[in-house]
């Protein structure tokens, strides 16, 4: 038996209304739970290529908003992909996805700094 809590947000704006995008665990210490939202589509009508992270602690979430810097590449916008979080080089690796009736069959590594907790950048690993 298990039971739905509701989770409020303590700071931050939570990322826009979506479906088809990627929520990806990048820590499990005991404090907190961090994780990155990536991509998605409004109603399947617009796409995104934000990435958000979300720090969870019990019944809270904090919600920062992170980018590319303005020199590195971006992942175009996409939703359906699929995204794995890799310990080993500290990134999230983005796989395919679509943008309307076009499919995607390119990786992308969103390089995460887990100091200050955001995505410092993104850049193609074709």
């Amino acid at each position: 038996m298990f039971c739905h809590n509701r989770i409020e947000v303590e700071s931050g704006e939570a990322p826009t209304g979506r479906n088809g995008h990627s929520f990806t665990p990048v820590s499990a210490d005991s404090s907190s739970k961090l994780a990155v939202i990536f991509g998605g589509t409004e109603g399947g009508i617009s796409p995104f290529n934000d990435a958000h992270v979300a720090t969870i602690n019990t019944m809270s979430v904090k919600y920062q908003s992170v980018g590319a810097q303005d020199s590195e590449p971006v992942a175009d916008k996409r939703e359906g992909h699929v995204a794995v979080y890799v310990e080993s080089i500290n990134s999230v690796i983005v796989f395919g996805g679509s943008i309307g009736t076009s499919y995607l069959s390119d990786t992308w590594s969103l390089n995460l700094s887990l100091k200050p907790k955001a995505v410092t950048g993104c850049c193609a690993i074709m």
